[in-house]
């Protein structure tokens, strides 16, 4: 990544509020991985090594 996620975090914060279950996602450059309808996407927070949360989702 170029920018570092604790940067995009600092950033947004300087214009976004976020509430508990909030999710950022940041993209990538046009072409690297096109998000296509019946794509699955698993997202995993962690607390060290210990997963806390965990959520999935399928593009429309």
């Amino acid at each position: 990544m170029i920018n570092k996620p604790y940067h995009l975090l600092d950033e947004a914060k300087s214009f976004l509020s976020f509430e508990d279950g909030d999710l950022m996602m940041s993209g990538t450059p046009e072409g690297v991985a096109p998000v296509k309808s019946g794509d699955k996407y698993i997202g995993i927070d962690f607390d060290k090594d210990k997963p806390i949360i965990e959520a999935s989702w399928i593009v429309i």
